[in-house]
């Protein structure tokens, strides 16, 4: 038995639509490389969403 079993329906569907929910990637302020090619990723994944 898991813990969606004692889920009421709404709420199940709830929780699997935050998890599903793009979160965006951490920040790495210490590595300037890193950061420009996050960034990059960043906005690429906000085009594809339009």
């Amino acid at each position: 038995m898991t813990a969606d079993d004692e889920l009421s329906p709404r709420e199940a569907a709830r929780i699997r639509a935050r998890e599903r929910k793009a979160r965006p990637p951490k920040m790495v302020i210490d590595n300037a490389g890193v950061k420009q090619i996050q960034l990059s990723l960043r906005d690429r994944a906000k085009k594809k969403k339009k």
